[in-house]
């Protein structure tokens, strides 16, 4: 069973598996939408 998580920010759940506790919402106004793209990808890379 998988384990579910929320978000750091608006403590909204999130149901897919990620690299990073946060939201796409969240992230993208903390980071702006390049630089959480790349956090994200880097964070699935770093899973491999």
């Amino acid at each position: 069973m998988r384990k579910m998580t929320k978000c750091l920010y608006c403590k909204k759940e999130l149901f897919e598996k990620k690299g990073i506790d946060v939201c796409d919402s969240c992230g993208i106004g903390v980071w702006g939408r390049r630089m959480f793209e790349a956090i994200k990808k880097n964070m699935e890379n770093s899973g491999e």
